[in-house]
């Protein structure tokens, strides 16, 4: 009698964890539209102002079967926890619009932009890359007027870099170069659990 009720309950925790999985799936397309709503939103909300730096207008290219590529790819995804990871660190707390860590967010997701438009250079999508090229300035710019200490150190370098750089469509051999050189120069943002694995 007792292995019935046992087997029962288990019964009854697999459907509902099935349950459970199948409505978080059933979420994500609304979540995923909402996010790309907050990025042109604004509010004087200290949460709401973190929440607009942590959200990200990079689109993926598609997955391509190189090295190089794939580490691109792979340092993206580390690029973009990190900004997720500090964001949400940053909301609880409650963190004030001109707060310098919400700096180091917007630093982080044009670390994102530069690996973006670098991955695009190396599979000739340059529609992409020039696109992924504007939204680093912006961020960088962004991250600048606010950046203290370290922060502000690695965003000024970044930026100096980004002054030179051609545009990926004209010329994406040098565009490539000073992408890589951006990447690296905002890498000491990234945790440390977070390694650099970036470039051919």
């Amino acid at each position: 009698m007792d292995r019935v009720r046992l087997s029962a309950r288990r019964a009854r925790r697999r459907a509902f964890v099935i349950a459970a999985v199948l409505a978080f799936l059933a979420l994500i397309p609304a979540a995923c539209s909402q996010t790309s709503a907050s990025d042109t939103g604004s509010t004087n909300a200290s949460e709401s102002t973190v929440q607009a730096a942590v959200t990200s207008t990079t689109q993926l290219p598609p997955a391509y079967a190189t090295p190089e590529s794939n580490a691109y790819a792979r340092e993206l995804k580390r690029t973009s926890y990190a900004v997720a990871q500090l964001g949400d660190e940053l909301s609880q707390a409650g963190a004030p619009p001109n707060d310098p860590r919400v700096a180091t967010i917007y630093a982080l997701r044009a670390r994102g932009q530069a690996i973006t438009a670098a991955k695009a250079v190396l599979e000739k999508q340059f529609e992409l890359a020039d696109g992924a090229a504007r939204e680093l300035r912006s961020h960088l710019s962004r991250a600048q007027a606010i950046a203290e200490g370290p922060t502000a150190e690695s965003v000024t370098q970044a930026m100096a870099d980004l002054e030179g750089m051609s545009v990926p469509s004209v010329d994406p051999q040098a565009a490539g170069k000073v992408l890589d050189v951006i990447i690296a120069d905002l890498q000491p943002l990234m945790p440390p659990e977070a390694t650099s694995t970036t470039g051919p």
